[in-house]
Order: C-alpha cells, then structure tokens, then sequence
C-alpha cells in the first residue's frame, strides 16, 4: 500500500512541474485537450522553446550585426493574460518584449503551435531570418523551427529540433498584448435627496 505522504509529494511536484496530460494549442477539431495558453506546462514549454530559439537564431543581418538594437518582439497565443506575457518576455531574455503596437516594426518571434502529450511536447516558433534580407513582399523572410521537448515531472527542456527552410512559414496573426485594466475606485455613494442633517446646536 503507498504512503499517503509519498503520494501528496508526488501529486505536489507533478503541479510545481507543469505536468498536463494532454494539452493544446491552437485546438484541432473535435479535440478535448486543454486549449488554456496560460497553462502552466504552456508557460514552461513556451519558456524554454523561445529561450533556445533566440539564443540559436538571434536577430542578425547579413554582416552580423545584431537587428533591432538588442530588442525582439514575442507573438504569443490568443488569450494568453497579461502577466504570462511579460513573464515568458522576461525568461525569454535577449531584449524580449511583449508585442505592442509600438514595437511591432521590432523583430517578431512568433508562437504558432504548442502541444503536449504525457512527459513530451512540441512548439512551433517562426522567426525573421534577417540575414538573407527582405522577402520579394518587403517583409522579412520566415523561418520555422519545430522543436521536441521532455519534461512532467522535471522542468520542461529541448530535447530535439527540426528546422524548415527559409520562406516556408506564415507567422500567426499579431495578438498585442494589453495590460491590465487600472483599478478604479467606486465613486462614494451620494446622500440620498431630500434627507434631513441635524442643525449645529440642535438636539
């Protein structure tokens, strides 16, 4: 019979881990996995596949030289909150910012896929390859890389990656991020009209 202990530690570290079953997105037809970008396994997944990516393909020209000033822009899920944003910006390091309408003329690293399925996932990055100049549209010309990812019950880390050839990939549509709504403070209630106060002196 297990120990009820040893399997709350286990349950426990399974949570701090990010361990999902099945997990999503964006979500296939008629598919019942988790589709929540904010997922904790998504966030982790997300972490390490951006991190590994611009650390192998930072933004550079031709002659090297680093595009965008030391910054990028990060293109994440539909849905996902604004504080998953700016921690995975954060993690990402490498002057990763989440993509507002001010920085998009920034390098775009975009998220289009992420899947989880037991201990093993996949994410799909498209990045600017700046180095072989703009496309034949003006833009820069993608790449896509799909990279294979082990983790659950450890941290989430790139185990294997496939990439495609320039000009193959269509980045996702742009989700800006917004931060949150600032609090507002209820206005204080009005006296109600017509009620009587008490007179200085009165009894």
């Amino acid at each position: 019979m297990l120990n009820l202990r040893v399997v709350g530690l286990l349950i426990g570290s399974m949570f701090l881990a990010g361990c999902v079953s099945w997990a999503s997105y964006p979500a296939a037809p008629g598919e019942t996995a988790i589709k929540d970008p904010n997922n904790p396994a998504m966030e982790q997944i997300m972490m390490a596949g951006l991190q590994w990516t611009v650390s192998k393909n930072p933004p550079v020209d031709a002659k090297g030289n680093h595009v965008g000033k030391g910054r990028i822009a990060l293109n994440l899920p539909v849905g996902i909150k604004p504080k998953v944003y700016r921690r995975i910006a954060e993690e990402t390091g490498g002057g990763a910012e989440p993509i507002t309408e001010a920085n998009k003329d920034l390098p775009i690293y975009h998220v289009s896929s992420v899947r989880i399925r037991g201990d093993e996932a996949q994410i799909n990055i498209i990045w600017p390859a700046a180095s072989l100049g703009p496309s034949p549209q003006g833009g820069p010309v993608y790449q896509e890389v799909k990279l294979g990812l082990a983790g659950g019950l450890s941290t989430w880390h790139v185990v294997s990656f496939r990439e495609w050839g320039p000009g193959g990939a269509e980045p996702p549509e742009l989700n800006f991020y917004k931060p949150e709504p600032e609090y507002v403070a209820p206005a204080p209630k009005a006296e109600p009209s017509g009620s009587a106060k008490p007179l200085p002196g009165g009894p």
